[in-house]
């Protein structure tokens, strides 16, 4: 159950969480979690924030260039529902990175987030279920 339930219902989860959590393989539930956790972040990073982000910035202006990286990283990770929260966390993303100016802080950030919801799962799998 999450905060969106009382305004949308239950939804289904993704097809990569369900095969998480009714995995019982540990080696599949590890290669997950690594891919989730470090291989993810540091493509998806290199991809939306060090690439898209960076031409579309240098052909229009900073502010284009922040819309239009994160809604393309929104709009990849998530369906109509999720598109609002991705697409927050991806503006955090990209402004971590124009602040810095080093693409290891968004990679990062992205690391945990991607961590904390794996854990969520782990120990709230009624959650990540949408029982």
């Amino acid at each position: 159950s999450s905060m969106l339930t009382p305004m949308l219902g239950e939804l289904p989860p993704q097809p990569v969480v369900s095969a998480f959590l009714d995995s019982p393989d540990l080696a599949f539930r590890l290669i997950m979690l690594v891919t989730v956790v470090v291989v993810a972040p540091v493509f998806e990073e290199v991809m939306f924030r060090g690439y898209l982000y960076g031409v579309s910035k240098k052909f229009t202006d900073r502010f284009f260039a922040v819309v239009f990286s994160s809604s393309v990283f929104a709009l990849v990770h998530s369906g109509a529902i999720t598109v609002v929260p991705i697409f927050t966390l991806a503006l955090f993303l990209t402004l971590a990175y124009e602040l810095t100016g080093c693409l290891l802080v968004p990679i990062t950030i992205h690391m945990l987030f991607n961590l904390a919801n794996v854990l969520g799962m782990l120990f709230f799998p009624e959650a990540a279920a949408g029982s």
